[in-house]
């Protein structure tokens, strides 16, 4: 099993929605900065329809950590619904030691109606075309989730093919993330999908 790295940046944000109300389903999102990005677009899309919580972090799910503090997030309230999107952190793992620590953290979560969304698109620094080498990663993980979901019993959401019909001038020059405009693209993509959950 290879020794696991550290992001340059460790962090983590979350939100929970109208803690004391209960008068619309509550959804939750787990995921990473491209789910941060999105996540006050989308509860603006579902107000008045559902609760939308999320928890984003840089960790990574072959951390005891990742998983003891996500799990532990998601398990304080009885979610409806739950997306996991975990594609572009830990590039280091191989798609055993991936699928070993998704099936554990997994497990580790009341909720079963689950999502596994897939990762999103990279492009090169500057948007110049889409990074191969990271498109390889991606591609991988999204192959990993599409036979994690299979295993398990679980739904996935080809949020990859979402995130290429975002257009170059609705993306930050990084290749990773979004401006808000492509930010309302991807959250479009999900307020449809949870309103047909």
């Amino acid at each position: 099993m290879a020794d696991m790295e550290k992001e340059r940046f460790e962090w983590i944000h979350s939100w929970t929605d109208e803690t004391n109300e209960s008068k619309y389903k509550r959804v939750l999102l787990i995921g990473d900065s491209i789910f941060h990005g999105l996540n006050e677009i989308l509860r603006g899309m579902l107000k008045g329809e559902r609760y939308l919580d999320y928890i984003s972090s840089s960790y990574t799910v072959d951390r005891d950590f990742y998983k003891n503090t996500m799990s532990s997030f998601a398990n304080q309230y009885e979610y409806d619904l739950i997306i996991v999107n975990h594609a572009l952190h830990g590039k280091y793992m191989s798609d055993e030691v991936y699928e070993e620590n998704m099936i554990e953290f997994l497990g580790m979560l009341k909720c079963r109606n689950i999502v596994l969304a897939y990762g999103s698109v990279v492009y090169e620094e500057g948007l110049g075309s889409i990074c191969k080498e990271w498109d390889e990663t991606v591609k991988s993980r999204n192959a990993s989730m599409e036979k994690l979901a299979a295993k398990l019993g679980l739904s996935t959401f080809d949020f990859y093919s979402v995130s290429k019909t975002v257009p170059l001038d609705s993306r930050i020059d990084d290749g990773f993330h979004y401006k808000k405009e492509g930010s309302e693209i991807l959250a479009k993509s999900l307020a449809e999908l949870i309103k047909a959950k």
